[in-house]
């Protein structure tokens, strides 16, 4: 499947075929049939599961789709329309993928992770693991280069104050485990 696949669920759908069936539903009538569905999602689907199931349901529609031919013709021409507009890839920008984050998000998450990596001594690709990092070989935990004093007190000793004052009387260390915890998100 395709990298622009839809995400519905734990199953992918091609942008394409979730066009024509968004479409298809949102004009309602006799074309948001179950049977005019069925044969979209039987048609559109490059997902070879999707297609047996489609097909095992128009089976069990019986007699009653011999009666409906006219329809069914009507039907096919207009997803035929559908599909033609599909393979425009002139998607409108409001029918993009909701999972792929827009440029200006993704370069804004990227400078913050550029910057804590400064400010704690880390390779901001990795944090230190991943063993074949092309900048840092695995190496780069925080603390692993030169912190940036700045940025160190103006975003990490304010979190290192507050963690002071909370701990109760008496204990001088805050508990650590054997791993740092980036890292142990990264492997968990």
């Amino acid at each position: 499947m395709s990298d622009n696949a839809l995400h519905t669920g734990s199953a992918k759908m091609d942008p394409a075929a979730a066009m024509a069936l968004f479409q298809t539903l949102s004009k309602g009538g006799d074309d948001a049939s179950p049977e005019s569905l069925i044969r979209l999602l039987g048609s559109q689907s490059n997902d070879p599961t999707a297609s047996m199931l489609a097909s095992m349901l128009m089976e069990g529609l019986g007699d009653d789709e011999e009666e409906e031919d006219d329809a069914a013709d009507d039907s096919f021409a207009e997803i035929d329309k559908l599909l033609a507009l599909a393979e425009d890839d002139t998607l409108p920008p409001d029918a993009a993928a909701p999972d792929q984050p827009d440029t200006a998000e993704l370069e804004a998450l990227r400078e913050l992770n550029d910057t804590l990596a400064d400010a704690l001594g880390a390779c901001p690709s990795c944090w230190g693991g991943e063993h074949a990092c092309p900048d840092c070989g695995g190496t780069g935990a925080p603390g692993s280069r030169l912190p940036d004093k700045a940025l160190f007190h103006e975003l990490i000793l304010p979190a290192v104050r507050r963690i002071n004052q909370t701990r109760p009387a008496g204990q001088t260390q805050a508990p650590r485990s054997k791993k740092p915890a980036i890292q142990e998100k990264q492997n968990g």
